[in-house]
């Protein structure tokens, strides 16, 4: 077995210097900001491969490609990588070693009826085939919403099943739901303010890695999900195997391989969808991301202060994201709950020895590897 190095014991360079077609792995990213936190949600976390596709007439951007998707980034976006050669192997972060599961919350009945609307909304990566669903099902006679003042639009159009009208939401493709682009906070705001009766996360069967990054995020929110696998027809043809039940029982969703362009498997997941705005009716467990005791706990304290938010806006008020902080200041008690995530976070990244941003990062692409290693057989 290989020796494991601590990137402190290897020499790093900054990625932007690459020439095309070199074959990297990330050692870590430099700086902070939103942007660092973009690229760490896209995958660029320690021990990923990168490979230098080819640069732009001008030499800017550069095309990279990292867990099976195409990035392009500006040479000086690019230097904030630090890589080393893909032959060596780096000790991994302990998030991202970490696989604890799922945990369960308890969810109250639901009235989906009150507004005698049923909402469903789509939700997935840019290219995930997520806007050809919802051309099939609508028949393209989608309108037009803009939201909250923004340029961002989404489409809505409908369908009906057993009798019930369902609004059928296209919001923006987004890699994560946090506050780096307007499409993410788009998908963010509408999910939080307009809490729709079920989410419909389109995921590319062929990038489930990538992908499943922003499943986690949805996992967290407790509204009922259902997951449609695209593309299934070119995943079947790549000869890997994956157990769907076995998938759907981690992930707590109904799972629905589909090929959206054609229609095939859309019927089951529109059925799916209604079956789970349905079930919302009785008191029902939902399945969240396992972090590990030390995070579980701080999310668990932070509730106590604030039981009325949902698991996904209470660790991103522990990740200190401005728009999770603002929801606070209208409490009586929201000094107290700043204070209280400061502590926390001061705690999570002493122990993880590393920024609560990466640390959070880690841990969710520990799930998703953890998930897919249980599930899926690479035909390689």
């Amino acid at each position: 077995m290989s020796q494991k190095n601590d990137i402190s014991q290897v020499s790093l360079r900054p990625l932007d210097n690459e020439p095309v077609g070199a074959v990297v792995k990330v050692a870590r990213v430099q700086g902070g900001g939103a942007f660092r936190q973009r690229l760490l949600e896209m995958g660029f976390v320690r021990g990923a491969e990168i490979t230098v596709i080819k640069n732009a007439p001008l030499l800017d951007p550069v095309e990279y490609m990292i867990l099976g998707s195409h990035i392009s980034l500006r040479r000086v976006e690019a230097a904030r990588v630090m890589v080393v050669d893909a032959e060596v192997e780096l000790q991994a972060t302990a998030g991202s070693l970490a696989y604890n599961g799922t945990t369960l919350t308890v969810l109250d009945e639901q009235d989906p009826m009150a507004d005698n609307v049923l909402r469903v909304a789509l939700v997935g990566n840019p290219n995930c085939g997520k806007t050809s669903l919802f051309n099939f099902v609508t028949g393209a006679r989608e309108k037009v919403g803009n939201y909250g003042g923004v340029t961002v639009d989404s489409k809505e159009g409908s369908f009906v099943i057993d009798g019930h009208r369902i609004e059928l939401v296209d919001l923006p493709g987004t890699y994560s739901l946090t506050e780096y682009s307007p499409e993410e906070m788009y998908v963010r705001t509408y999910l939080r303010d307009k809490h729709p009766d079920a989410i419909l996360n389109i995921v590319d069967a062929g990038n489930m890695e990538r992908n499943l990054y922003l499943t986690t995020q949805i996992m967290d929110m407790n509204i009922p999900m259902v997951i449609a696998l695209n593309m299934w027809d070119e995943f079947e043809k790549s000869g890997d195997r994956l157990d769907i039940e076995a998938m759907s029982r981690l992930l707590g969703a109904p799972i629905i391989p589909v090929t959206a362009r054609d229609g095939q498997g859309v019927d089951r997941v529109l059925q799916a969808c209604y079956q789970a705005i349905e079930e919302s009716e009785q008191k029902t467990t939902h399945k969240n991301v396992n972090y590990g005791t030390t995070v579980e706990d701080a999310i668990a304290q932070l509730e106590t202060l604030r039981p009325d938010l949902n698991r996904y806006t209470l660790l991103k008020i522990i990740e200190n994201d401005r728009h999770a902080l603002e929801l606070l200041d209208t409490a009586d008690n929201a000094q107290q709950v700043r204070q209280q995530a400061d502590r926390l976070r001061e705690k999570i990244e002493r122990e993880y020895n590393d920024d609560i941003v990466t640390v959070v990062s880690d841990l969710k692409y520990g799930f998703v590897r953890g998930a897919l290693a249980e599930v899926l057989t690479t035909n390689s």
